[in-house]
């Protein structure tokens, strides 16, 4: 899977990068190294906020905002954590399919990193907020889909840390849907 994804997204390695899309790079543009404001910039039309909601999401303690400054570069930065997003979602539409059509074998692993390569990815993926919400989807949907079946204290600490992704490497506009989803699910399952 990790394989597909990289060969996908070839251009990469030889010097392309998500920005070509406008909506990233104007977000990177407004957040950018904004940390003192929490993501506050009044000087970005009249007062643009990247707090949690948004998807700049380069409020001081953000850990893109850490990563970019670990990283030789902020275009490197965003490219990585883009990637890595992308593999991590494809990992989870794998596990998903895996659990849901446990006969699909082999094949699971060529249909699950196609949500990587969909038709919207120029409109929601390369912005990591959306992605958060395509890793946090099935993988809540399978906890609720244990939980239900078998509830043990261990689906609180699962659920927990799933929410706490999509929150802090998403967008609290991803968290709220997430939550949306689980209850549409838990209705339709009860």
């Amino acid at each position: 899977i990790i394989l597909i994804v990289l060969i996908g997204y070839f251009e990469l390695f030889g010097g392309a990068n998500f920005f070509a899309d406008g909506d990233p790079s104007v977000v990177f543009d407004y957040a950018h190294g904004n940390a003192i404001g929490n993501g506050w910039r009044p000087d970005k039309g009249l007062g643009i906020s990247f707090f949690y909601g948004d998807p700049g999401l380069w409020h001081a303690w953000s850990i893109y905002t850490l990563w970019e400054r670990i990283a030789p570069t902020p275009e490197f930065a965003f490219n990585f954590s883009i990637i890595l997003l992308l593999i991590t979602a494809a990992l989870s539409q794998y596990y998903f399919l895996r659990k849901i059509v446990p006969e699909i074998g082999v094949i699971s692993l060529f249909i699950a990193p196609l949500i990587v390569f969909g038709p919207l990815q120029h409109e929601f993926f390369f912005q990591r907020h959306w992605i958060t919400l395509s890793i946090g989807t099935p993988l809540l949907i399978l906890i609720l889909n244990d939980y239900f079946g078998n509830p043990r204290p261990i689906h609180f600490f699962q659920t927990a840390f799933l929410f706490w992704f999509v929150w802090f490497l998403g967008s609290f506009a991803s968290f709220i849907q997430l939550i949306i989803v689980g209850m549409l699910f838990a209705v339709l399952y009860l």
